[in-house]
């Protein structure tokens, strides 16, 4: 079992439910798990009332309502299982209790999101140093997260990206040298919002440009080759949950 957490304070959904995807059609048992802080993917998995649950989307389990892992360890014990059984748990995390320190540094990938948005970064910045200080007092032994940079819904301006960096630059973070861009267009987001109120997923609608960003993102925490990548995001493609 591996486990991907996602942070940062923006909403990721639409990068969290293809990365899923792409990774179930490579064959993967894949468990996402909603730890934001509104309960973003409720109405995905018709669980509007934020009642417990963990139910099949697209191929891949959702995990909703759920304040720690250990909570959904003892739904998934009902059934004589538990999170083991998966290939990979990917986390969108906002809730600073969700994981304590050592299941965070037991995770394999940590990977920070963002929008070039100046209220995300500041608002993400802040959600940090709070986390930062809670894992601190747990265990008095310094350490430094390592993340990799990820910037979603971007748009040519005239913003460059290692300028937005720059205002992370001191946080107690070892960065991945890499920073992977996922732009955005319209009609990725007219495909956001058609998904959302119909509960559905569909892969083959979105960019060119968002596909090369998802791959790339892929490759990078995966380490999956690139045809492999290719192949499962074309059989992401033909289904519709």
């Amino acid at each position: 079992m591996k486990t991907w957490i996602f942070t940062g304070l923006c909403d990721k959904r639409d990068l969290m439910l293809s990365l899923c995807a792409l990774m179930t059609s490579a064959g993967q048992k894949v468990l996402l798990i909603d730890a934001t802080l509104e309960h973003r993917y409720r109405y995905y998995s018709g669980n509007s009332d934020y009642i417990q649950t963990i139910t099949e989307f697209a191929g891949f389990d959702l995990a909703t309502g759920f304040e720690s892992l250990e909570q959904i360890n003892q739904q998934l014990s009902h059934t004589g299982e538990d999170c083991t059984l998966y290939d990979y748990i990917l986390c969108d995390l906002e809730q600073h209790s969700f994981y304590n320190r050592e299941q965070w540094t037991d995770a394999q990938e940590h990977i920070w999101v963002s929008d070039y948005d100046r209220l995300t970064i500041d608002k993400s910045i802040a959600w940090f140093e709070q986390w930062y200080q809670n894992m601190q007092t747990q265990n008095k032994a310094n350490f430094v997260p390592s993340f990799q940079l990820t910037f979603i819904h971007t748009i040519d301006c005239s913003l460059e990206t290692e300028y937005i960096r720059s205002h992370l630059e001191h946080l107690h973070i070892a960065w991945n040298t890499e920073v992977i861009t996922i732009p955005w267009t319209e009609s990725d987001m007219a495909l956001k919002l058609e998904n959302e109120y119909a509960e559905k997923l569909r892969i083959r609608p979105l960019s060119r440009l968002f596909k090369k960003g998802l791959c790339e993102l892929t490759g990078q925490i995966s380490g999956m080759e690139n045809k492999e990548i290719k192949k499962a995001l074309k059989q992401a493609e033909r289904k519709r949950a």
